[in-house]
């Protein structure tokens, strides 16, 4: 087998995957100056030779290499899900990991570097130098990775979270401070004990008051929904939309 560079280090790595044949070679790919990439090359006995991409994670660029990969994980899995939906070929059109002989997705050297190994986009080029075109080649994938990242339920998600949180804000804000003037600058009777009971929340555990008002919006025993049973309303899932 022929190695261009590092070749203990690059047989201990090959080592821990189940490749479906011996390589005959591997060569360094590219002229990247942040992770060391190499093309792995395997000939079956009969049919074309298959290829793999090997690459080593920088520990300077990328110290916690754990935390990295398992966010490729997530991306790379999401993308497969879209590219499938869509009809697409997801062997083409995201990168694919090769687990190793223990069926963990990447390898770890001792020193806590990573390996990953892929396979490799038959029928495609490594280029090395830009030109318009290629910029413009590249906007459009990476807008295309983009569309694809989108989620409609974080989306959905998110718009809810903003809208509670301008919603609450104003009307808690309001509330607050139309009670305040109220407690502050008009006579009532019993006004020491509304005093009190406004500022009870703020000597109460955040946990104690999740829990009751988890209590008052329950779907089944909750305060509100026994309020409305009462009346032979149907109850409300007020802390969700299905």
């Amino acid at each position: 087998m022929y190695f261009a560079e590092n070749e203990t280090v690059l047989q201990k790595v090959l080592a821990a995957y189940d490749l479906p044949e011996t390589p005959i070679g591997v060569v360094r790919y590219g002229s990247g100056h942040i992770n060391d990439t190499y093309c792995v090359v395997c000939q079956p006995k009969e049919g074309k030779a298959i290829r793999f991409i090997l690459q080593g994670l920088s520990t300077a660029a990328f110290p916690h290499q754990d935390e990295l990969m398992e966010n490729f994980i997530g991306i790379t899995s999401h993308l497969r899900k879209k590219i499938e939906a869509a009809g697409g070929d997801p062997m083409r059109e995201t990168l694919n990991l090769v687990p190793t002989r223990d069926g963990k997705p990447y390898y770890t050297e001792e020193s806590g570097r990573v390996w990953r190994l892929t396979n490799y986009v038959e029928d495609t080029v490594c280029l090395q130098k830009a030109t318009p075109e290629l910029f413009e080649a590249s906007a459009r994938a990476f807008g295309r990775f983009q569309m694809l990242l989108q989620d409609a339920t974080f989306i959905r998600s998110m718009q809810n979270m903003l809208l509670l949180i301008v919603m609450v804000t104003i009307f808690t804000m309001g509330t607050a401070l139309i009670f305040a003037g109220i407690l502050t600058r008009e006579k009532l009777k019993g006004q020491n004990f509304f005093r009190i009971v406004f500022y009870i929340p703020n000597i109460l555990s955040v946990v104690v008051i999740s829990g009751i008002f988890s209590a008052i919006y329950d779907v089944d025993r909750g305060l509100l929904n026994s309020i409305l049973g009462v009346f032979g309303a149907e109850g409300i899932l007020w802390k969700g939309e299905q």
